[in-house]
């Protein structure tokens, strides 16, 4: 990323394709002393914590409960012989300041 912010100084955002990239970006942007925006992926705790604190702009999150109640229900419907798209979108969260302390209350109950 150092190498990145001094080749393109002019950079306006970073999108990271996991959220453990997008924490390595904001270490790299404080070392720069540089405040853009970063988008994560994954929805980890830590990143929603950086958030909620207005550290990072927000991540893109698979709701785990959602894949799995789908996931179960595709299964039934296929082992009772019922036909199935082979594609099923479970649908993506947006983690912004605005949710961010609900989505962390949800994923810490579904650990309980």
């Amino acid at each position: 990323m150092d190498k990145i912010l001094l080749d393109y100084p002019q950079i306006k955002g970073v999108f990271a394709d996991t959220d453990i990239k997008a924490l390595g970006v904001i270490e790299a942007l404080g070392e720069h002393n540089l405040n853009i925006p970063v988008i994560g992926a994954d929805g980890i705790n830590e990143m929603i914590e950086l958030i909620e604190e207005g550290h990072l702009s927000g991540t893109v999150a698979q709701n785990p409960y959602d894949m799995g109640y789908i996931s179960v229900e595709v299964a039934m419907k296929v082992l009772s012989g019922e036909t199935v798209e082979r594609n099923i979108d479970t649908g993506v969260d947006i983690i912004i300041k605005g949710n961010a302390t609900q989505r962390l209350a949800f994923q810490r109950e579904l650990l309980r």
